[in-house]
């Protein structure tokens, strides 16, 4: 996803699609239609985004938007690291069960901060068994 456009361009959009409007007539769906064809192709913008920004002007709030405010990560990789220092031998579902969560969340924790891990715990008894 690329870069936020700025409050400046929105507004500038904004204003222009008003402007045409304005110069086309308000009345007729036709003319909304080329008020936001007008605007679409001058700023080079996806007619969602206008609507979304057409939406968003009505509403009084044009502000940006940070879309990766997502949830932040309720274990602390440093913790992690402490951990595996200690006790390198520990398995994704062991590190998970110290850390109350589940192992697909170390698994992706583990693949963001580009560490590699033990896949499995084998038993060393079965193994001998199975020979």
């Amino acid at each position: 996803m690329g870069k936020a456009f700025s409050l400046d361009f929105r507004q500038q959009v904004i204003k222009a699609y008003n402007k045409k409007l304005v110069k086309l007539g308000r009345e007729g769906k036709g003319n909304i239609t080329r008020s936001i064809n007008y605007t679409i192709k001058l700023y080079g913008i996806a007619r969602t985004t206008l609507f979304d920004w057409l939406k968003r002007n009505k509403e009084g709030d044009l502000t940006d938007r940070n879309k990766n405010s997502g949830n932040k990560s309720k274990i602390d990789i440093n913790e992690i690291n402490e951990l595996l220092r200690n006790n390198s031998n520990l398995t994704l579902n062991q590190i998970a069960e110290k850390f109350n969560v589940h192992s697909t969340t170390i698994y992706y924790l583990f693949k963001r901060n580009k560490i590699t891990f033990k896949k499995k715990n084998y038993d060393t008894k079965k193994a001998t068994q199975l020979k």
